[in-house]
């Protein structure tokens, strides 16, 4: 009898999961995007710190005097789409990756925000990936709930006029890229 309350239980938390995965991508889905104009960074700074990962920013400055205004972008998506691919990552990674490399920058219409789970940037080179050649490369073993929310997180840009790409696989050289159309700060 414990062993059945047990698999209850499990299955329990598994459904409750899910469901929050799916309220929160739904809500976004369905609202006007609330954008803000501020260092993105510092929402993907808070999303790694929240899955108790150490943070490492890396900036990238052009040339350009555009580049330097700020970004508009939508926080709550941001997070929802770094926090879904962190959850994947280390769903199948062992160990879990100690920190997360983060950067955002501007490329013509778009705003950029990329997460690393490597010390290295050798993945790179290879073609990116959408999400389901990502999630069927290298030993993904990821569970539903993380893959499920992961495509969420894809829908959601795409609604938003974006794209979300992969390099490496989730089980190594992980990297998220997600490119979101934003204003450029300009008064």
């Amino acid at each position: 009898m414990p062993e059945a309350l047990a698999l209850i239980r499990s299955h329990s938390d598994d459904i409750a999961t899910h469901l929050q995965w799916f309220t929160e991508a739904l809500s976004l889905a369905t609202r006007e995007p609330v954008l803000e104009r501020s260092d993105p960074t510092t929402v993907l700074r808070s999303v790694a710190e929240g899955a108790r990962l150490k943070f490492v920013g890396e900036s990238e400055r052009r040339a350009a005097p555009a580049a330097e205004a700020p970004i508009d972008h939508e926080p709550a998506l941001v997070a929802f789409v770094a926090r879904a691919f962190l959850d994947l990552v280390r769903s199948v990674r062992s160990p879990t990756p100690a920190e997360v490399h983060g950067r955002v920058r501007r490329d013509a219409d778009f705003a950029i925000f990329e997460l690393r789970c490597s010390e290295t940037t050798d993945h790179e080179r290879q073609p990116a990936a959408l999400v389901d050649g990502f999630l069927r490369g290298g030993e993904s073993n990821a569970g539903r709930i993380a893959r499920s929310a992961l495509r969420a997180a894809t829908a959601l840009v795409e609604l938003r006029g974006g794209a979300l790409e992969f390099l490496g696989s989730p089980d190594r050289g992980a990297t998220s890229r997600m490119r979101l159309p934003s204003r450029s700060g300009r008064a």
